[in-house]
């Protein structure tokens, strides 16, 4: 009926368009580690057969012997007949399973008189493909050799392999034995340690500073490349680097290089367990919760109510009740501290690898901490906020109680002492509140 509609080169066409919904494309592995598209052709072919083919076997029933006429330039050179061994039961396999699924009626009748239709075959074999599969199976072979190789090699050492393993065996039956009850390896391990430096047989004492930092850093590094221990020695190298220059004139591309580590001091500790206050560097005024602890005691007292709660037992009693006295807070005076926080985020250098925004090595919130110390560094100090204030709702209290692990994780710490990444975040938001 299609036949008697259209002409005969359309007929033909959608033929073909119709055969292709019947291609059996697969992936094939037999035993020879085969791999690729595959597909059957029982019908004509038109011209440009194989244009871009690549990859994968194309095996085509060739009844007219025309294919090598129709088939594009590049694919001419890649007709082959039916290899016996490879070949034939894969596409006798998919003729059959091909009636099995359509009912069709030509591969039923291929495989009713295979022995003379197999002849008309042509398989399509690309040179690519025909290359990758050789590269594919002489790497194949030459693991094989390799492992035979490694395996001869075993077989020959048997008696040394034997006596290997026994003192491997001897060796942790010893070092089980060494271990107390209850008692962990790393236990074991750092008791052993302790005993031999009682003894006097640990590492030998580090040297005395020469007075030269340079030449102590030249020693320093000749013995570490020398393998020779390097623990213990005063850094007094570290003493030619600045910790703070004025703000504006730090190097950020110079960073960790020129600039010291100095995070914001701490309070005596015989200074700060008096009071409630910051337990960091002094500032002019501040509002923390001593100032409404303050403020509730003198409200109390206004009020003619002279129970104390327990509020207001924390508060010393040397404290005076102006809730705007001078306190403490996480902040250097003036220009000192614009000038250390400047060089201080200098330090960060935005690394590669940023392990301290990551939640799984540092920062459990993924505060963006390259992102603000060079904001910080270009003196953009809103913008530094607003990257803070994108993944942290109380940076005033994280600042001050988090045991800061991104700087735990901060790659300046393999061999330097890290970014103070933990100044930064507490002093963007103390500017924030100063500012409004």
């Amino acid at each position: 009926m299609l036949s008697a509609l259209l002409p005969a080169p359309l007929f033909a066409f959608f033929s073909f368009l119709l055969l292709t919904f019947f291609f059996l494309f697969r992936k094939t592995q037999n035993s020879n580690t085969r791999q690729g598209g595959t597909v059957v052709v029982l019908g004509r072919t038109g011209k440009n057969f194989g244009a871009g083919m690549s990859g994968g076997l194309a095996f085509v029933y060739d009844f007219e012997g025309r294919l090598r006429s129709l088939c594009n330039e590049d694919v001419a050179g890649d007709l082959c007949p039916l290899d016996a061994a490879r070949d034939e039961p894969l596409l006798v396999s998919l003729l059959q399973r091909h009636v099995r699924h359509t009912g069709s009626s030509v591969a039923r009748a291929i495989l009713a008189d295979w022995q003379a239709a197999k002849s008309h075959f042509v398989k399509v074999f690309p040179h690519e493909y025909r290359r990758a599969l050789a590269e594919a199976e002489a790497a194949a072979a030459k693991e094989k050799a390799e492992r035979e190789r490694e395996a001869a090699k075993v077989a020959a050492l048997g008696p040394e392999v034997d006596a290997a393993k026994a003192r491997e065996a001897a060796d942790l039956a010893l070092a089980r034995a060494l271990l107390l009850p209850g008692e962990s390896a790393f236990d074991a391990l750092k008791r052993l340690g302790m005993d031999v430096m009682a003894r006097g047989e640990g590492l030998p004492a580090p040297p005395a500073p020469t007075g030269d930092a340079a030449l102590d850093l030249s020693r320093l590094t000749t013995d570490a490349l020398d393998g020779r221990p390097v623990a213990g020695r005063a850094p007094t190298w570290e003493e030619s680097r600045p910790v703070s220059v004025r703000a504006g004139t730090a190097i950020k591309r110079r960073g960790f290089i020129d600039y010291r580590r100095n995070p914001l001091p701490y309070r005596a500790v015989a200074e700060r367990v008096q009071d409630w206050d910051e337990v960091q560097v002094r500032k002019e005024t501040s509002f923390s919760l001593i100032y409404f602890l303050a403020s509730e005691r003198k409200n109390k007292k206004r009020r003619g109510d002279d129970r104390e709660g327990e509020n207001s037992k924390m508060i010393p009693s040397s404290l005076s009740l102006d809730p705007f006295t001078p306190l403490y807070q996480a902040r250097l005076p003036g220009a000192e501290d614009a000038d250390q926080l400047a060089t201080q985020s200098a330090r960060c250098m935005g690394c590669g690898t940023p392990f301290c925004h990551q939640t799984a090595t540092g920062c459990p919130l993924g505060n963006k901490v390259p992102e603000f110390n060079a904001l910080v560094a270009a003196g953009q100090w809103r913008d530094a906020l607003d990257r803070l204030l994108e993944t942290n709702n109380f940076p005033e209290f994280t600042g001050r109680v988090c045991p800061a692990p991104c700087e735990g994780s901060c790659v300046l710490g393999i061999n330097e002492p890290p970014v103070t990444i933990k100044t930064m975040e507490v002093s963007i938001i103390d500017r924030a509140f100063e500012e409004g």
